[in-house]
C-alpha cells in the first residue's frame, strides 16, 4: 500500500494532500512506478505467491486516504498484472473492517438490534436510526459498495473482532448485499477483546482472553470462511493497533512466554 510518511517526512511518491502515517495518494507521475513494482514482484515469483491483496482496511481513510475510485484503480491494476504474469495466484480484495458489515446487518437488514461502535459506545435500538443515518457511516458504506461493484477480485478478506455473537449476521450481510457472486471469504484478522470494550471489567485478563478465544473459534466453525488468522502472535504496542495486548504470547525480559489463549488456539 502507499504508506504516507516515514520519520515525519513525506514519502517521495506521495502527494502532500491528505497524507498520513499509513496512507497517501500516489503522485500521478509515480503511478507507473507502482505498476512496475507490482509487475516486478509477480514476474520474479510466478506461481509462488498463493494470495495477494492491495492495501489494508481501505474502507477507512485512515488506511487509504484516496477515494473509492482511486482504490479501484490501484487494486484493479494489481489484479490485471497478477493475472497476466501469475494467473494461478489468488487476488483477495484488501481486508475490510467489520463496520460496513455492522451497517448492513444492523441498519439495512435488521439482523442485529444493538452493537458497539469503534469507540466502544453501545448503540441501542433507540439510538440505531441516528447512527445509521450519520454522514460518516453513510459515506463509508457508499465507498465500500462502489468498490465491491467495480473492483476485480477472486476472494474477499474481512476482519472480525470482539462480538462473535454477531459474526454470522455480518457474513450474511456481506454475502447478500455486496456482489460477492459466491466468491470465497477469508479472515486475515480476528481476535479480541479490545481495551475499550465495556462488556469486560478487564479485557486484558489472560483468562478472559482465553475464554473469548474459545468463543471465536467455536463461531468460526459455523461460518462459510475458508481460512482465518488470529491477530496477534506476540503482545506489543503500535500506532493504530486496537488490540495491542491480546497476543498469544507476551514478552518477559525479552523472552516470549505462552499465555493461556495460546493453548486454546493450539488445541483447536
Amino acid at each position: 500500500k502507499p504508506v504516507g510518511t516515514q520519520n515525519g517526512e513525506l514519502r517521495w511518491y506521495c502527494q502532500e494532500e491528505g497524507a498520513n502515517l499509513n496512507s497517501c495518494f500516489f503522485k500521478p507521475e509515480h503511478e507507473d512506478d507502482f505498476a512496475q513494482y507490482i509487475e516486478s514482484i509477480i514476474k520474479r515469483y510466478p506461481g509462488k505467491i498463493d494470495k495477494i491483496q492491495f492495501s489494508n482496511e481501505w474502507d477507512s481513510n485512515y488506511h487509504f486516504v484516496g477515494t473509492a475510485q482511486d482504490y479501484v484503480k490501484y487494486s484493479n491494476l494489481v489484479y490485471d498484472t497478477v493475472k497476466l504474469h501469475s494467473p494461478e495466484t489468488t487476488v483477495a480484495l484488501g481486508g475490510i473492517t467489520k463496520w460496513p458489515l455492522v451497517y448492513l446487518a444492523g441498519c439495512q437488514l435488521g439482523l442485529i438490534d444493538e452493537f458497539y461502535t469503534e469507540e466502544g459506545e453501545l448503540v441501542s435500538p433507540s439510538q440505531k436510526e441516528a447512527w445509521c443515518n450519520s454522514a460518516e457511516v453513510i459515506e463509508r458504506n457508499q465507498r465500500v459498495k462502489y468498490v465491491f461493484i467495480n473492483a476485480k477480485y477472486d476472494m474477499v478478506d474481512i476482519h472480525l473482532y470482539d462480538d462473535p455473537e454477531n459474526w454470522a449476521a455480518y457474513v450474511e450481510a456481506l454475502q447478500s448485499n455486496l456482489n460477492l457472486e459466491d466468491k470465497p471469504i477469508i479472515l486475515t484478522e480476528f481476535g479480541g477483546p479490545r481495551e475499550q470494550d465495556p462488556r469486560f471489567g478487564d479485557p486484558y485478563d489472560e483468562e478472559v482472553q482465553a475464554t473469548q478465544l474459545q468463543k471465536y473459534i467455536d463461531k468460526l466453525k459455523e461460518l462459510p470462511v475458508s481460512e482465518a488468522y488470529y491477530f496477534r502472535l506476540i503482545e506489543g504496542d503500535g500506532i493504530g493497533i486496537g488490540h495491542p495486548l491480546t497476543g498469544l504470547m507476551k514478552l518477559i525480559d525479552g523472552t516470549p512466554v505462552k499465555k493461556p489463549n495460546y493453548d486454546v488456539f493450539k488445541n483447536r
